[in-house]
């Protein structure tokens, strides 16, 4: 086939005949949305940050992460297709690989220092080990050598830290894709397509650290957008050839983006959430972030496809006073970003500290995000100057300017391309002028719209849990537990169930509820130096079947104390008749209680997802009835979340994440500390 030849030829031509060949003009609207993707990334990145109502993730199912990865597909086809014209396969793959380096190089630094300031914080503030934990770091004081490994190997990172990962796998894999991209970027994009619903249907992922975990940003799904950007990129201006459509399809996009608007919010107002038929619910979720749910890609390109229409490549605000900052981000993304990851954390602690001071929490959060985007502004203007040509050098020499040879292609630098246009240099004073400018208009404009329009914070802060006392009954007295805490024996604990157990929906393993229940009840009981050892075996997708049928291995296996049994969600979403439900969990039970170990059966959790099930009362029913006849005990973890929702008026969003099933990290925080304060209760008892 010709293509087939042609892509062989490609892997070592190189075409001279492009070497005086125009240059592209560069697309100011990359390094705008771009930068404000930082920004977002940013302001999303410090928790219960009221400003982080400003960026997209609260008005949609995608957020900043898809447009900062489809932006990079789109760059990385400007910055090296040049480069393969003229210099062949071989030197684009040379410049990618270069450029891999330089985002590993990165990624090892930012770990570095974010985890010496980590380090430095829990060892001088009065909530040290809440930074530790909540930035997934316990593990490199308690395993420092083997952590390291596994950080160097991308399998273990802080949280924060996923995104530069998984633009290093996407950019491996752009040398092998580069050539079919630039001459049939429509078969590019079906074969990304193909890998992407394999890879959601087989559930493969990049195995991560701890054992059992894979990454957050699984980039078997995620290179879907990266090469979407890229074939985009190839095709030209597919909003002209769209042009005929244009009325049906603004229709489209504009009803899709506010249905999901509507549902998003809904996590925030509950009220809004009622109105969601339950029978819609039943097939939109859950909306996974990991795997890159469908309705993500569909709101993202709704979202790119209404904003490329409204957003011509010649926009005259592109180039207004006000619009720079956010392009002088954009230019210099990889530094921004490393800043903004760690401006993050600083404005976390800073938040965390002086919160509870503060007359205006809000005005608090109004202020460090400020703060934060002024520095990273700062710093895009810096790096803008210090790549800038020196006028006097360039007028001393005045030399001829360079031909667009292979030397003077698109900077490799995918995440920073050198202008396409000889850049004309900025005077240092203009430009911290217009950085003082843009910057006190920006934290005036923040200020007002939060101080009119902001939502007050949620009744429950970030660390409290409320509970009912009658929902920590587990209604067993845990004997076989008591019998080891009066010996001073280690408790074996082994926390059984699907993929909430696994901790599917928090951002590192230490937020998982195992976990924080292992840290709770060591807490709890550490005047008698009491040693508590949890094992997760949890497996996502599971349901009571395929755990029954693992019963033997991952539990029995361990002889264990207490066996917390997490069951009932997927049975219900699947549609398992409740007689097997019923026999298959009872059977479970009874095997477990033979080895004299106790068992607490949970109950599933209250999120739009399991509620939109006609009888998921009667799944819960039944794990109530088997715990009664084998005297074992339950969490009312369905109790407890419900209570959140209608008594407390707490909003889905401060407690799951945005696929309407999981629970994010304060929701799983508070599963653990709630079951070890039930446990420990029943143990004092």
């Amino acid at each position: 086939m010709t293509w087939i030849r042609e892509f062989i030829a490609a892997l070592t031509r190189v075409d001279t005949t492009a070497a005086g060949g125009a240059r592209r003009e560069r697309d100011l609207r990359l390094d705008f949305f771009r930068g404000l993707a930082l920004w977002f990334i940013f302001l999303d990145h410090i928790p219960d940050n009221v400003v982080s109502w400003l960026t997209v993730r609260n008005y949609g199912f995608s957020d900043a992460t898809e447009i900062f990865v489809f932006i990079s597909g789109y760059t990385a086809v400007i910055a090296y297709a040049g480069i393969m014209r003229q210099g062949g396969w071989l030197r684009a793959t040379a410049r990618v690989l270069g450029r891999v380096w330089q985002l590993y190089v990165a990624h090892m630094m930012l770990f570095v220092v974010l985890a010496a300031s980590v380090a430095w914080t829990a060892v001088s503030h009065s909530k040290g080990d809440t930074f530790l934990e909540h930035m997934n770091l316990t593990g490199l004081g308690q395993m420092p050598y083997e952590t390291l490994v596994q950080a160097a190997l991308l399998k273990f990172r802080p949280i924060n830290l996923d995104v530069l990962p998984l633009y290093i796998v996407l950019l491996l894999s752009f040398p092998v894709m580069l050539p079919l991209v630039m001459r049939r970027p429509g078969l590019a994009l079906g074969i990304s397509l193909a890998v992407y619903v394999v890879a959601r249907r087989m559930e493969w992922n990049l195995p991560a650290h701890p054992e059992g975990n894979t990454w957050f940003f699984n980039p078997l799904a995620w290179q879907l957008v990266f090469y979407t950007g890229a074939a985009l990129a190839s095709t030209g201006d597919i909003i002209q050839r769209l042009r005929p459509a244009h009325l049906v399809l603004d229709g489209l996009a504009i009803a899709y983006l506010l249905a999901a608007g509507f549902v998003t919010l809904g996590w925030h107002i509950p009220v809004l959430e009622a109105w969601l038929p339950d029978a819609i619910g039943r097939v939109i979720y859950p909306i996974d972030k990991t795997s890159f749910d469908p309705l993500r890609l569909m709101h993202f390109l709704a979202v790119a496809y209404l904003v490329a229409r409204i957003t011509p490549p010649g926009a005259a605000f592109l180039r207004q006073w006000y619009a720079e900052p956010l392009r002088r981000c954009g230019e210099h993304s990889l530094a921004i970003f490393c800043l903004g990851t760690f401006l993050s954390f600083v404005g976390y602690v800073v938040v965390s500290t002086y919160a509870e001071t503060v007359s205006r929490p809000m005005l608090l959060d109004v202020a460090v995000s400020v703060a934060g985007l002024a520095i990273m502004v700062g710093a895009g203007y810096f790096a803008h100057w210090y790549k800038s040509p020196d006028k006097r050098s360039d007028t001393n020499r005045r030399l001829p300017p360079a031909p667009a040879s292979v030397d003077a292609a698109p900077e490799t630098d995918v995440s920073d391309p050198r202008p396409l246009q000889p850049a004309k240099p900025d005077v240092i004073d203009l430009a911290a002028s217009a950085a003082r400018r843009s910057g006190a208009l920006l934290g005036a404009a923040l200020a007002s719209l939060l101080l009119i329009a902001a939502p007050e914070p949620a009744m429950a802060g970030p660390e409290k849990c409320p509970v009912a006392p009658e929902n920590l009954n587990l209604g067993t007295s845990l004997p076989r537990v008591k019998a080891a805490v009066r010996e001073r024996k280690k408790v074996v604990i082994v926390a059984l169930g699907s993929s909430s157990t696994q901790g599917h929906g928090t951002t590192a393993d230490v937020n998982t509820y195992p976990r924080q229940m292992e840290i709770t009840l060591a807490r709890q009981f550490q005047d008698v130096r009491l040693k508590f050892n949890m094992f997760n075996k949890g497996i996502g997708g599971q349901d009571v079947t395929e755990m029954l049928e693992r019963l033997e291995r991952d539990v029995i296996a361990r002889d264990p104390d207490l066996v917390i049994w997490q069951a009932g969600t997927n049975a219900a979403l699947r549609g398992m008749p409740l007689d097997v439900f019923r026999l298959k969990l009872s059977t479970g039970v009874e095997r477990v209680k033979k080895t004299g170990a106790d068992v607490v059966l949970m109950t599933p959790q209250y999120v739009p997802a399991v509620i939109a099930l006609t009888n998921e009362d009667d799944y819960i029913g039944a794990m109530e009835t088997i715990a009664r006849e084998q005297k074992a005990g339950v969490f009312k973890r369905f109790q407890i979340m419900r209570d959140w929702v209608t008594g407390e008026h707490m909003p889905y969003a401060q407690f799951m994440v945005t696929d309407g099933l999981h629970l994010n990290d304060f929701g799983n925080r508070c599963m653990g500390k709630l079951l070890a304060k039930a446990v420990g209760m029943t143990i004092h008892e």
